[in-house]
């Protein structure tokens, strides 16, 4: 849901709207004509309206400036939240009318492919070679298409990672999915790891297989070895087994209950939570977690683990998406704000106020010297810690570079359900789980990466 923002609203059939953020509007048809708005998720709000924008204002005076042909200053843009979006939620919003979406965004990097499809960004490749040197290369690729820079870096935390209860689950337990559910079994608690969910389940096939974009015919397609290598089989197997022995134990369904999974992470609860692989961090459930880690030392929080088939043979690493998080900038901003809402974009992006990000929001970030500067700061936080430990390991997927449109669907449908809804044989062996993959790698937009 979008919450407009109070202070902002459209009245019809007025000639002139005046006073919204001290700014004179001169068309009624219009009433963000003379504002620059924004697209933020709830957790930031605050740190937008009272700290980033109040300092771009006072540090950005000339770019705010509206000047007619003459250059004469005719008055001042004003910059202003215009509603509660979650980064990840850009494209699925802006494609139904990008006329109303803000003109500045803080976006998720596989979004980036689909909002450039369809013409609604604008390019910072005049800062690309600047960027590559504060945030790092990986940081950039991740919004880079057809050789465009289409949103400023700025975060470097969307991935998930294992939280555990040490009254249930041992530090050496944690390491294997297997135990991990064993020990919860014996102790009657819960595990959370949602397999029904299309960012989730892919830590699954990542654990032996490769994918990538590829442009084919001029058609950009999911290019992923799931149908051709037979280990990807073999995992989807091994972990769907393991699930099924103990789907008494794990909730895998998509619509978990956050609530509840939290209170669980009390010692004292009566529905204990063993363990939860969380990938949530577009709203407050971060902040709840660093509660409960302050206030229980027994729950720890670390990378993540692995799995392995029944016999004991087969042993595999889940290997998570690592995605970013960059301030974009639409493509239909009215061109006399154009210059000012590019420029916001990069100020908000900036080593100081990723710095802030770190003390004030317990964020991790791209910027290369607010890493080095507040390292401590950054491995205080567990989430960060385990986040920098998967990267450092290299066992993860940079999502952004990696992801197509056409990815999310398929999986969705043909795994995430088919698993949830399984009867019988479904996926009851190694071929049955090859033969889903081929069906996967065959959908549109999807191709066996063999093949190229």
């Amino acid at each position: 849901m979008i919450n407009l923002k109070k202070g902002l609203i459209a009245v019809a059939g007025l000639a002139m709207v005046a006073g919204v953020g001290g700014v004179a509007l001169t068309s009624c048809s219009d009433p963000y004509e003379n504002i620059v708005t924004l697209w933020a998720p709830e957790s930031d709000i605050s740190y937008f309206e009272e700290t980033v924008i109040p300092a771009f204002k006072e540090a950005h005076k000339d770019v705010l400036e509206i000047k007619d042909a003459d250059g004469n200053v005719t008055g001042t843009l004003d910059v202003q939240v215009l509603a509660q979006m979650g980064e990840g939620d850009i494209w699925t919003n802006a494609g139904k009318d990008i006329a109303s979406a803000a003109d500045v965004f803080c976006m998720a990097d596989d979004n980036a492919r689909s909002m450039n499809d369809a013409g609604y960004l604008v390019n910072f490749n005049d800062s690309k070679d600047d960027l590559i040197a504060s945030e790092g290369q990986g940081a950039v690729d991740a919004f880079m298409v057809d050789d465009d820079l289409l949103a400023v870096p700025y975060r470097n935390d969307n991935s998930y990672m294992l939280y555990y209860n040490t009254n249930y689950v041992s530090d050496e337990q944690a390491k294997s999915m297997n135990s991990i559910l064993e020990a919860a079994a014996k102790a009657n608690a819960t595990v959370y790891f949602q397999i029904g969910n299309s960012w989730v389940l892919p830590s699954v096939l990542f654990s032996e297989g490769h994918m990538e974009i590829r442009v084919v015919e001029g058609k950009t397609v999911q290019a992923a070895d799931f149908a051709s290598n037979e280990k990807v089989a073999e995992a989807l197997y091994d972990f769907v087994s393991l699930y099924k022995n103990y789907t008494a134990n794990m909730v895998a369904a998509d619509a978990a209950d956050t609530a509840g999974i939290l209170a669980g992470l009390h010692p004292d609860s009566e529905k204990p939570t063993a363990a939860y692989v969380i990938y949530n961090f577009w709203n407050e459930t971060q902040a709840e977690l660093a509660k409960i880690e302050e206030n229980a030392p027994e729950v720890k929080c670390t990378t993540l683990p692995t799995f392995s088939s029944a016999d004991g043979t087969r042993t595999h690493q889940l290997k998570p998406f690592v995605g970013y998080k960059g301030m974009a900038v639409k493509s239909q901003v009215a061109e006399h704000k154009m210059e000012a809402a590019k420029a916001f974009a990069l100020f908000a992006a900036n080593e100081e106020n990723q710095a802030l990000r770190v003390t004030e929001l317990k964020q991790g970030v791209t910027n290369l010297k607010v890493q080095e500067d507040l390292a401590d700061d950054l491995a205080a936080l567990p989430h960060m810690a385990a986040i920098n430990a998967t990267i450092e390991s290299g066992n993860y997927v940079a999502q952004g570079a990696n992801v197509a449109p056409t990815f999310w669907t398929p999986v969705s449908n043909q795994l995430c359900s088919g698993i949830l809804n399984a009867t019988g044989d479904a996926f009851g062996s190694i071929e049955d789980c090859q033969a889903k993959l081929r069906s996967l790698c065959a959908s549109d937009g999807w191709v066996d990466i063999s093949t190229l």
